[in-house]
């Protein structure tokens, strides 16, 4: 695959297209990077990731010029390491 990106902070994003999907994979040892569920505010629940679904998506889709499907492949909400994502840019 191809565009890879990995990026420093409290994650580590590594980004590879082909084609059209995006495999979009956040490294986060772990731990849920939501601000509520860090403070304490709310419980991580897996039903809380779909948000991310949804931010991938209002991100993605007006630099791409089309619809995107995104599905969430695995989270931290569902006991995971990382969370990773599968983007398809429409057609």
């Amino acid at each position: 695959m191809a565009g890879k990106m990995t990026t420093d902070g409290l994650s580590k994003v590594r980004v590879q297209r082909e084609g059209n999907v995006i495999l979009w994979d956040e490294h986060h040892e772990g731990q849920c990077m939501c601000p509520f569920v860090r403070r304490n505010v709310i419980l991580l629940k897996p039903a809380l990731c779909v948000r991310a679904v949804h931010w991938l998506r209002m991100l993605i889709e007006p630099h791409a010029g089309k619809s995107v499907r995104v599905e969430m492949l695995d989270s931290v909400g569902q006991g995971a390491q990382s969370c990773v994502f599968r983007i398809t840019i429409e057609d």
